[in-house]
């Protein structure tokens, strides 16, 4: 009997394991790690998980105070008709925040040390699952802050091309792709000490942050060389290539002056 109870646990496991791998969202573990529980009558009668800002799905029983978890995980009600256990789901964060399970056992289950450290796994394959999917959701959040503040960097630059008396200068600039819409592509229009017109269309390597930052480094400098030298495109290039070695600016750029 041990035998087949063991197995029938550790087949659990693993179906809650496979299931909550691909979450993305931690509120969906919610949904997916309830559904998988409630689905094992055998050892479980019921489960509920509560989670802050999440509302409670069954208000059958109050939570512990969270001093209760203050140095444990796992607590156990044994004072009602039914034993509850309350297992915290989020190590290190502070007890008041942290998602709990709660898991009403099987009538014939005994609440023995066994049934308590594998409730113990269930709710650490949770908590596993929390950690990922607040991991990934915290990189998918540095991508898009960093990907606005490339935004905006580039958007300052591309300013509006000088309109000299005798021209008419006119920009359209389209992406290839719409995750290619943040990089070093950047075009200029200035007028010249003689009041020549120069007109700029340059790229720099790669499609993030760094080529903006690159691209704003190179644009300038081209602006400031070409002013200083007052010579004609090629060498213009040539004296830019010169500055950005001499700089530093370690980076490769294609440019039409």
């Amino acid at each position: 009997t041990a035998q087949v109870v063991s197995r029938r646990r550790l087949a659990l496991l693993a179906s809650l394991a496979d299931a909550l791998i691909d979450v993305e969202e931690p509120e969906d573990i919610l949904i997916k790690a309830i559904g998988v529980l409630r689905d094992h009558p055998d050892d479980l009668a019921d489960v509920d998980l509560i989670m802050s800002g999440v509302p409670r799905r069954a208000a059958r029983s109050l939570p512990p105070a969270p001093s209760a978890f203050a140095h444990r995980d796992l607590v156990i009600d044994r004072g009602g008709a039914r034993p509850v256990l309350w297992l915290r789901l989020a190590e290190g964060s502070p007890p008041r925040e942290s998602p709990v399970l709660v898991a009403w056992p099987s009538l014939h289950v005994q609440l023995d040390d066994a049934y308590v450290r594998f409730a113990g796994l269930l709710g650490a394959a949770v908590t596993h699952a929390f950690h990922r999917a607040q991991a990934r959701q915290a990189e998918r959040q540095v991508a898009i802050l960093e990907r606005d503040m490339s935004e905006a960097l580039q958007r300052s630059l591309l300013t509006p091309p000088v309109q000299p008396g005798h021209l008419q200068v006119a920009v359209r600039y389209q992406p290839m792709a719409e995750q290619a819409t943040i990089g070093g592509d950047w075009y200029d229009s200035f007028l010249l000490p003689d009041g020549c017109l120069a007109l700029v269309i340059g790229d720099v390597a790669g499609h993030d942050r760094h080529a903006a930052a690159a691209m704003a480094q190179i644009r300038n400098l081209l602006r400031g060389v070409a002013a200083t030298m007052r010579e004609p495109p090629a060498l213009v290039l040539a004296g830019l290539d010169v500055t950005m070695r001499t700089l530093a600016v370690n980076t490769f750029a294609t440019a039409v002056l």
